[in-house]
C-alpha cells in the first residue's frame, strides 16, 4: 500500500475513534475489524479520546542494548508489540536508562542514548509507515532532577541531509516541542516507560503527515486560544473544543468568528505565539550532528507548555 493510501486509512480511523496500533520501529497501523471491540453508546469523551490513540499489543522484554542502527533479530518493522509495565515508579536514573535501553532494542532499534549530568538525551527514529519515506526523528530530553521530559520531532529522509522540524501545528509555544497529549489527563507522566511516550509521538507524527498531505488534522484535538483556532483549524477538522462528533464549522467556528475575532488573532500573534514556534536551535544542531547534546536543564526550563 502506498503512502497516500496508508495515510487515508489511518486518517479515517482517527476521525472515527477507531483503534490503531504502534508496532516495532514506530510503524502506525489500523487495527483490523476482527479485533475491534464492540461498544454501545459513545460514552465519556475523555475515554473516547484515549481510545483513539494508537495502542500496542504485548511484546517480550529484552535484555541488553547494542545501540545499533540495525534492527534486532525478530524486531521486524510493524510487528505487533506493546506497552511494557505501566508503573511510573523509577528507583534511580540508572534504572530508568537501563529499562529504556532494554525496551528500545526491539521497539525502536534505531535509537541512541547519550547520558548527561542529571539525565539523558535520546534520539529515536520512527518509521511511521510501512515501506515509504519520510520517517520521524525524535530528540527527547529526560531530566531526573526536574522529573521532566520534553521531545522535539524532525522529518528524516536519507536524500535530505538536514532533518526538518515538524510543526508548528500541535507544538508547544516558544520552544516548538511536541504537544502529543494534554499534560493534565495522565496519558504519560515522568517515570512511565519511554517507549510508551515514543508511541504517542509516532501517533502524533503520523497525524502531522496526514496534515501535510491532506491539509487537515485527523481526529480529536485541543486548541486553547481563540486566535489559534481561527488561524489554524480547518472547517472540516474535529472541533478543538475536544468534540468527538462535530467539526469546527459545526461547533465553535461561528462563535469564534463573532466575538472579538480580530483582537484575538492579534493577541495570539503578538503575545502567545511570539516569537513564532520553531525548534530550539541547539536541539536542531544536536539532531543534525548526533553529537554534542545541549544543556538539559536549559532546554527544559520554564517555557510555557500548553
Amino acid at each position: 500500500m502506498d503512502l497516500v493510501a496508508q495515510l487515508n486509512e489511518i486518517a479515517v480511523h482517527f476521525d472515527n475513534g477507531m483503534p490503531l496500533t504502534v508496532g516495532n520501529g514506530g510503524v502506525v497501523q489500523p487495527v483490523t475489524e476482527s479485533v475491534i471491540p464492540s461498544h454501545t453508546g459513545r460514552g465519556d469523551q475523555s475515554e473516547q479520546r484515549r481510545q483513539s490513540e494508537p495502542s500496542t499489543r504485548p511484546w517480550e522484554e529484552t535484555s541488553g542494548w547494542k545501540g545499533s542502527s540495525k534492527s534486532s533479530p525478530g524486531a521486524s518493522p510493524g510487528a505487533f508489540r506493546a506497552t511494557s509495565s505501566t508503573t511510573s515508579l523509577v528507583n534511580s536514573l540508572t534504572d530508568y536508562i537501563s529499562q529504556t535501553k532494554s525496551e528500545l532494542e526491539y521497539a525502536y532499534p534505531q535509537s541512541h542514548i547519550l547520558t548527561v549530568d542529571g539525565g539523558f538525551w535520546l534520539i529515536a527514529e520512527s518509521r511511521l509507515l510501512i515501506g515509504v519515506r519520510p520517517s520521524a526523528l525524535f530528540a527527547v530530553a529526560i531530566s531526573e532532577k526536574m522529573e521532566k521530559v520534553k521531545g522535539w520531532a524532525f522529518w528524516h529522509d536519507p536524500l535530505i541531509p538536514t532533518p526538518n522540524w515538524i510543526g508548528p501545528r500541535h507544538t508547544n509555544f516558544k520552544d516548538g516541542s511536541i504537544c502529543a497529549f494534554e499534560p493534565t489527563d495522565g496519558t504519560w507522566i515522568y517515570g512511565d516507560p519511554i517507549v510508551k511516550l515514543l508511541d504517542l509521538y509516532s501517533s502524533w507524527a503520523v497525524r502531522q503527515l496526514c496534515l501535510a498531505y491532506f491539509g487537515r488534522w485527523p481526529g480529536p484535538q485541543v486548541g486553547h486560544y481563540q486566535g489559534e483556532r481561527l488561524l489554524e483549524t480547518k472547517e472540516d477538522e474535529l472541533c478543538p473544543c475536544g468534540s468527538m462528533e462535530k467539526t469546527y464549522e459545526q461547533c465553535c467556528a461561528v462563535p469564534d468568528r463573532s466575538r472579538g475575532a480580530v483582537s484575538s488573532v492579534v493577541n495570539y500573534l503578538t503575545q502567545i505565539d511570539n516569537p513564532p514556534r520553531r525548534a530550539l536551535p541547539e536541539v536542531q544542531n544536536f539532531v543534525s550532528s548526533r553529537s554534542n547534546p545541549p544543556d538539559l536543564e536549559a532546554c527544559l526550563q520554564a517555557r510555557r507548555l500548553i
